[in-house]
């Protein structure tokens, strides 16, 4: 942001970018980077369109009216020179674009934008929806006008800059959203086969504890009805589990299922369509559980390709999925200059709430990556489940003689404990010891268990 200017192929001139993380640049250096010579440039991002306003440093608009343009080539070729126009006639040196971030929908005009070198920050919708109804005392929203209050909110310093993962980062960040994305479609898929066996087939839960045996789903493949398992009978049963190679199961076990579809009271109408929708569904989680599988081989690879990432799961109880998770999450770590600005930006730093004489309860923010905090949170889990060393910081947490914390409040501490180990590993390079998990924070396992 601070330094020696940039220079487009159209002949507009920005301030270089500067710092990755979320607070690396302070309030006064935002504040010192917009001079007289600034045009700070507001959008309103929109799905099909996008609508920007300019003004002067003092916040005096250069147009009258709000510059509409398309959400393609075209209509980013007509902003360029709508902004080149407006600095000509300024005089301006330097161009500042902000934007509230919108869904998607903002991601070609950003990567545009940083093609041509141009400075883009983003905006809180909280900041921007907190100025424009102190500055016009309504809560009405107009695409036109929304720009306005978020010149102001740049003006007064509070924008962020932003953050694209790029190499194999971004390939980390996307390859684990899309496994989330067919893991919630897994999940669904597995809901529905539940409810289909409990409308036809009720009485399938005395013989199987989970609906995604693979035995069962053999059966179901071949059998799909209780009427097709009787007649299918317990010979034929264990000759399609031979046929597939399927070891664990016997007789008992098949004596057992034809007997309870023996007294089945599902439902028999539509017997056709419904053995047609269970096909379906079973070739929607066959896919389902490929697709899984060839995704977190990708997630294998990628995180081998990030520096010190393998590291990560030397800890016990952490697996791919969670060694993926905060890295795709965090993407360059090297770009947060201490662990207490990445524990902010997964909004676990504790805010305090004290005024006077008033001593309140402390809370993490929650602001920040929801992702990050939550893969963190599953990770504590994890720990403290899989490893004595956490579970006796946990312990200790919770029953320290000095501000004791409930258990989930132990957990999220156990969390932020975890993160700044992560944070260690990756950019010092240190290995995992047990030893010094305790230090400083647990006393010997035998007084937290006389504790507990």
């Amino acid at each position: 942001m601070l330094g020696t200017e940039h220079t487009s192929q159209r002949g507009i001139t920005s301030t270089p970018r500067k710092g990755l993380g979320m607070k690396n640049i302070t309030k006064n250096q935002k504040l010192a980077a917009i001079t007289e010579t600034t045009l700070i440039v507001a959008i309103d991002v929109g799905a099909y369109k996008h609508h920007a306003r300019a003004f002067d440093w003092r916040g005096i608009e250069q147009q009258k009216k709000a510059f509409t343009f398309s959400n393609d080539r075209h209509g980013f070729e007509s902003f360029l020179n709508w902004i080149e126009h407006i600095q000509l006639e300024s005089q301006s040196t330097e161009v500042m674009v902000g934007l509230e971030p919108t869904g998607h929908y903002w991601f070609p005009l950003f990567e545009f934008l940083q093609a041509h070198k141009l400075h883009l920050v983003i905006t809180s919708p909280v900041s921007v929806k907190q100025t424009k109804e102190t500055s016009t005392n309504s809560a009405s929203k107009s695409d036109t006008q929304d720009p306005k209050a978020i010149a102001h909110v740049m003006m007064s310093g509070n924008y962020q800059e932003v953050y694209r993962p790029q190499g194999t980062c971004a390939e980390l960040r996307k390859a684990y959203t899309v496994r989330n994305s067919v893991m919630e479609q897994n999940k669904a898929t597995v809901n529905r086969i539940h409810a289909w066996a409990s409308t036809y087939f009720p009485e399938w839960h005395k013989v199987y504890s989970c609906i995604q045996c693979v035995s069962l789903l053999m059966v179901l493949r071949q059998a799909p009805l209780p009427m097709d398992i009787v007649e299918l009978g317990v010979k034929g049963i264990l000759k399609h589990w031979r046929a597939c190679q399927l070891r664990g199961v016997g007789r008992d076990r098949a004596e057992r299922l034809v007997e309870e579809a023996k007294r089945s009271v599902g439902i028999t109408e539509a017997a056709e369509i419904a053995r047609d929708e269970i096909q379906i569904l079973l070739q929607h989680y066959d896919l389902q559980k490929a697709q899984l599988a060839r995704l977190d081989k990708r997630l294998e690879q990628l995180v081998e390709k990030y520096p010190r990432g393998t590291r990560l799961r030397q800890i016990p109880g952490i697996d791919l999925q969670l060694a993926a998770g905060f890295l795709a999450e965090v993407g360059e770590i090297s770009r947060f200059p201490s662990a207490a600005q990445l524990q902010s930006y997964a909004g676990l730093d504790i805010l305090q709430n004290s005024s006077g004489k008033h001593k309140g309860r402390s809370r993490i923010s929650r602001r920040g990556r929801n992702r990050l905090r939550r893969v963190m949170f599953m990770a504590a889990l994890s720990v403290v489940s899989n490893t004595s060393e956490f579970r006796a910081v946990h312990e200790y947490y919770k029953h320290r003689k000095k501000n004791p914390l409930t258990p989930m409040q132990a957990m999220i501490a156990v969390a932020c404990k975890l993160l700044r180990l992560f944070y260690a590993i990756l950019v010092k390079g240190v290995s995992y010891d047990p030893a010094k998990v305790t230090l400083g924070a647990a006393p010997p396992c035998s007084e937290t268990t006389q504790a507990a």
